[in-house]
């Protein structure tokens, strides 16, 4: 072997030496610490070549680094190949693709913590490829199934209490789509914004601040569907104040095919339903306004005028052509009697003459007390329901019973809503 040394000899500085089946490097420095190059025993001619150009070997912990030996990691055509700790014909290789420029990738240090590369089912991954994910500043990139310059960029907002994490439900097997808001943030308490909570959406409102909207379903028994209409004009859902509008509840407001369906107080089988009939032209219903009291749809109000003084003739004064429930009667004249005089309300159902029929109040109007005052019958005053309940054909009269004496300017009326 020949040296470029004055003196090749073994531990001798720099010196390079034959051992068994080696070559020994003493290094620079002559002591007892050597490097020795020794190949593992082939079993077919091999050639290792050194390439033309500066550079360090890579090293392996591994007694044999020979390829398919387990755990090795062995140069291939462009890529690192890893065995794995099973020696087989199964390996890993790591191979970059062909750059058009100077490209470094790092491997980050993950604050000293094991992990794992995230891998991709792609044959490349690179940057605006079809399908391809990667990552930018505090962002996910997805392209998409178009190679364009349009992607989709994942990007949170910077946590500002402890860690936060963002849970995929398992949908099972159902496809599903992520809820996207047009803010910059929809971050929960921020102006517009909507989240959910258990059961729940929360909606914000223009002004950020502790007051927020809530849409809570109650829990369902069987599959349901709330369909929003397309009005193709701006609208408003009815609210309610009650826990509960459902259909049936007491109280609750509903609506069916072309009904407004009300249940009433008590929550049974029994319900009001209001149903317009089908309209030829635009029709608007509209319910006065009442300055107190209360009013109700369908109540109509008649009345007998008697002016002449002395004229104490029983008359009809209401010829009923439906059902109707009478609900009060209200009597006042300008001049009293001046003596024993009343009045009675009747109820005709046959062929009678009038003030024949039944008597509906329980004590008849006085005719003899202070002009110009109100007298009053509400339902308690009337002798029962079934008295005060009108059939087609049924007429209410009134009915003198005395002598009309100086009675003048009677008036009664009487209020009946539809039965």
């Amino acid at each position: 072997m020949l040296s470029s040394l004055s003196s090749n000899a073994v531990d001798a500085a720099n010196s390079v030496t034959g051992a068994s089946n080696a070559l020994v490097f003493e290094g620079a420095t002559a002591d007892d610490f050597e490097l020795s190059l020794a190949p593992a025993d082939a079993t077919a001619d091999a050639t290792i070549t050194l390439p033309n150009g500066p550079g360090t070997v890579v090293l392996s912990s591994l007694s044999t680094n020979a390829v398919d030996a387990a755990n090795s990691v062995t140069g291939a055509s462009n890529a690192l190949v890893f065995e794995g700790a099973t020696a087989n014909a199964f390996e890993l290789s790591l191979s970059p693709a062909d750059v058009g420029a100077d490209v470094t990738a790092t491997i980050p240090g993950m604050g000293n913590a094991a992990y794992a590369i995230l891998g991709s089912s792609l044959t490349t991954n690179n940057l605006d490829a079809a399908n391809s994910i990667w990552g930018i500043s505090n962002g996910m990139a997805f392209e998409g199934a178009t190679a364009d310059a349009f992607e989709t960029i994942l990007s949170t907002a910077d946590p500002t209490v402890g860690d936060q994490t963002i849970s995929i439900p398992n949908t099972a097997s159902v496809a599903a789509a992520l809820m996207i808001s047009t803010l910059t943030t929809n971050t929960i308490d921020a102006a517009n914004s909507i989240w959910a909570t258990s059961n729940t959406i929360v909606m914000e409102g223009a002004t950020a601040d502790a007051f927020e909207t809530s849409l809570t379903p109650v829990d369902p028994t069987a599959d349901q569907t709330i369909s929003i209409p397309n009005f193709a004009v701006n609208w408003a859902v009815v609210g309610s104040t009650l826990a509960t509008n459902n259909v049936d509840a007491a109280n609750s407001i509903w609506f069916t095919s072309n009904n407004l369906v009300m249940e009433g107080a008590t929550a049974d089988g029994f319900e009001v339903l209001i149903t317009p009939t089908d309209p030829a032209i635009d029709t608007t219903v509209t319910i006065p306004a009442i300055a107190s009291g209360a009013v109700t749809l369908g109540r109509i109000e008649v009345t007998f005028h008697d002016e002449v003084a002395g004229n104490a003739t029983d008359r009809t004064f209401f010829l009923a052509t439906r059902g109707w429930i009478v609900t009060d009667c209200n009597n006042i004249f300008s001049v009293a009697a001046g003596g024993v005089s009343t009045l009675q309300v009747t109820k005709e159902t046959t062929t009678g003459a009038p003030g024949t029929g039944t008597d509906l109040l329980t004590a008849a109007y006085d005719l003899n007390l202070t002009a110009n005052t109100v007298q009053t019958k509400a339902a308690a005053d009337f002798v029962s329901l079934a008295a005060r309940t009108l059939a087609t054909g049924d007429r209410l009269s009134v009915d003198y019973a005395n002598t009309i004496q100086s009675t003048a300017g009677n008036m009664i009326t009487c209020s009946l809503i539809p039965n």
